[in-house]
């Protein structure tokens, strides 16, 4: 019996993944690199148990997507959520910058940036999460890559059905100006 309930999770997992995406309303393309965190049916069962997953987005380049320059937001799971938004914003986010540039074939283009989510203040009555970031921005060079880090970074904070819009902090700028400022992308 073990056995094919087994079998059974693991068939299941990718459709119980894809409801997840459509239910948070993301454009993704599912997809389980080997050197990804846990994901297994055995996560996948701790996460619904604990009220759901935790994901970082990475970029899959070229796949003729709506992201960026015809990319595609892939969600890798990171943990279950705990229950406290503040905490789990922060701990995808911490996921996320601490992600390789290439991992399982999937892109970060801030992997050259040094950042950390030091805190993060959610507001119930307007659905807002509040972001500090504390370390370096090592801006992305073309115009593509600032746009693959942008769709990254606010997929990874806004995944959470209880959070509507991310307001996003490096020290005293807006890391959507830093991105944006002096685009001398290609």
């Amino acid at each position: 019996m073990k056995v094919r309930t087994r079998r059974l999770l693991v068939k299941l997992a990718p459709m119980y993944l894809c409801l997840g995406i459509l239910l948070v309303g993301l454009v993704a393309i599912p997809s389980f690199p080997a050197n990804a965190s846990d994901n297994s049916p055995r996560a996948f069962i701790r996460a619904a148990a604990a009220g759901g997953p935790i994901y970082k987005y990475l970029i899959h380049v070229g796949t003729g997507g709506p992201v960026a320059c015809g990319d595609s937001l892939v969600p890798i799971y990171v943990g279950a959520r705990t229950g406290d938004t503040e905490k789990d914003v922060v701990t995808a986010l911490n996921k996320l910058f601490a992600t390789p540039k290439n991992s399982g074939g999937l892109f970060n283009p801030l992997a050259d940036s040094k950042l950390k989510a030091r805190g993060v203040e959610y507001n119930p009555s307007n659905r807002n999460v509040t972001v500090h970031l504390g370390g370096r921005l090592v801006k992305p060079k073309t115009s593509c890559d600032i746009k693959r880090a942008r769709a990254m970074v606010w997929a990874t904070a806004q995944q959470f059905p209880e959070v509507q819009h991310a307001v996003i902090w490096i020290g005293s700028s807006l890391l959507g100006d830093l991105l944006a400022a002096n685009d001398r992308a290609k």
